[in-house]
């Protein structure tokens, strides 16, 4: 904070014990005296501490060196600040004002953004995962720089350079500039194996995070970048989507293909209710029933009454468990395919 007026500051009684030290000398802490300097940023005049504050609200705690020097705090004010604990470095010319652990979320994500440039955004698995469509990932940051160089390589920033980038694919997100989701979608396609390239997709698409629409466009924009084929394979409108919710119904999810049984959609609202596994052509739902979610007399009565409804409606309900899914898979499949091809010919 910097000094006030002589009015402002606080009275003391007795004699000055700093009459006789030095303006620098002043700005040490205490115990600094003999041993290694402590400056006390908050005793230096001229330390724009409120427009700081304003800065630093609007993105996150952060501030960059540039916008220090552009409020007149000068190059030693800032490492002065820097060595008293009043900024915390988190890239080269990138500070906090609050320790890492302080910080909000997405602020390492910003930092790795401000730290390379102005023509940088969040792209790839950090842009996936702050969209929502991928799981957060521990490791350095994707940021993309486009049509420039960021300079030299940065602790815990993956850097992409790119020639050109469409219009289309430059977002805003909680004032980070980031990459679309369909962008971000086909920059992650080369890494991520088939399954998990299918349900980022599918998360996409059910989160309304990017339309068919979009991806074709991304696709039809960057025709020779790696991942075009897959991505493309996978987005037709026609595909249901397979965004299982728990481990028993992927497992059952694998079961059926590894059949080559109709492909069904997971967890697709009929009526009042979402069935776990839907063929709609035929007109058959599956429901696998967990044992902790399933228990008791509400669950019975709520299983009863969606079977109920959905039978109404003309649909051939399978129940099966988790226990039935573990140890007799086979069993479950001729059950499957038995009333598909029961269905099919009615």
């Amino acid at each position: 904070m910097a000094s006030g007026s002589a009015s402002q500051r606080p009275t003391q009684s007795g004699p000055d014990p700093l009459r006789g030290v030095s303006r620098a000398e002043r700005c040490q802490r205490p115990g600094a005296v003999g041993g290694e300097i402590e400056w006390d940023v908050g005793a230096i005049e001229g330390w724009p501490d409120r427009r700081i504050g304003e800065i630093a609200s609007a993105q996150k705690s952060l501030i960059t060196r540039r916008q220090l020097l552009a409020l007149g705090a000068g190059r030693d004010m800032v490492d002065r600040a820097l060595a008293r604990g009043r900024l915390h470095g988190m890239h080269r010319s990138i500070y906090s004002l609050v320790p890492f652990p302080a910080l909000p979320p997405l602020a390492a994500e910003l930092a790795a953004v401000l730290a390379c440039g102005d023509h940088a955004l969040l792209s790839h698995h950090a842009a996936a995962a702050t969209w929502g469509f991928r799981p957060s990932l521990i490791g350095d940051v994707d940021v993309i720089v486009v049509g420039a160089d960021c300079g030299r390589k940065r602790a815990g920033i993956r850097v992409h350079r790119v020639s050109e980038l469409d219009p289309r694919d430059v977002r805003r997100y909680q004032g980070i500039s980031i990459t679309s989701p369909a962008r971000a979608l086909l920059d992650i396609t080369p890494d991520l194996p088939d399954r998990e390239l299918e349900r980022a997709l599918d998360e996409a698409l059910i989160k309304r995070l990017a339309s068919h629409a979009a991806i074709n466009a991304v696709l039809n924009a960057y025709p020779h970048r790696r991942g075009v084929g897959r991505l493309r394979a996978l987005a037709d409108p026609g595909r249901p989507t397979t965004d299982t919710r728990s481990g028993g119904e992927e497992a059952l999810l694998a079961l059926i293909r590894r059949a080559n049984l109709p492909m069904p959609e997971v967890n697709a609202r009929v009526g009042h209710y979402t069935a776990d596994f839907l063929c709609r052509e035929q007109k058959v739902i599956v429901e696998l029933n967990g044992y902790d979610y399933h228990r008791g007399r509400s669950a019975f009565e709520r299983d009863h009454e969606r079977d109920a409804q959905h039978q109404r409606m003309g649909y051939l309900v399978i129940r099966i468990t988790a226990r039935q899914l573990a140890r007799e898979p086979e069993t479950i499949l001729v059950r499957i395919a038995t009333a598909l091809a029961t269905r099919a010919a009615a």
